[in-house]
């Protein structure tokens, strides 16, 4: 065996080992955060406002209701807006789909939010 060839099986050997090391493991899609702006509209309807990842499908269950609504963020902005149906109090959750990788749920109340926090608390335990 010629010391080129030496060179060469000890190259191969190196980067064979290497490989695994460079593989990262995948983390899980993380759910968005609870909404930060919720606002009753008419028709019993709520218009329901937060961040997600960029291009994500993002979809709200009325868990009262069973009602899912979704939309696609097309725009890429990192942001999302649904209007759902249900009554003030109302347990909903949101998720979001990327990739056809999809996060878990965060829950939150049907109730006035803005900036992330409630208006009056009227849907808070006493």
């Amino acid at each position: 065996m010629t010391r080129r060839d030496l060179i060469g099986l000890t190259g191969t050997a190196l980067v064979g080992a290497a490989a695994p090391g460079c593989l990262s493991p995948t983390l899980p899609l993380p759910p968005p955060d609870e909404p930060e702006s919720i606002a009753f509209s008419d028709d019993d309807r709520w218009q329901v406002r937060g961040a997600c990842q960029p291009g994500a499908t993002v979809l709200v269950k009325n868990t009262a209701t069973s009602s899912i609504v979704g939309v696609e963020d097309r725009s890429r902005s990192g942001r999302y807006f649904i209007e759902v149906e249900g009554d003030p109090c109302d347990r909903a959750e949101v998720w979001q789909l990327v990739d056809g990788e999809s996060s878990t749920a965060t829950g939150f109340l049907l109730e006035e939010r803005v900036n992330g926090l409630p208006v009056d608390g009227s849907c808070s335990p006493a």
